[in-house]
């Protein structure tokens, strides 16, 4: 929730509030069941998308720069 008190963020409205909520427990609920399903307990799964999410994000603004 932080990024809502970052000078230029967006504001808190409800509305926004609600979206980074069910966004956050969305994301949660699909690395639990990768984690749980795909790699039989481990986190490795997981680790890898949020990896391969955060290589690519960080890709794609280097290109918009």
């Amino acid at each position: 929730m932080f990024i809502f008190v970052v000078p230029q963020g967006p504001e808190a409205s409800l509305r926004n509030i609600a979206i980074v909520i069910t966004s956050t427990g969305l994301v949660a609920w699909i690395f639990g069941f990768l984690n749980e399903y795909i790699g039989n307990g481990s986190i490795a799964p997981s680790w890898w998308v949020h990896g391969l999410t955060n290589a690519a994000t960080y890709f794609m603004a280097i290109l918009t720069v």
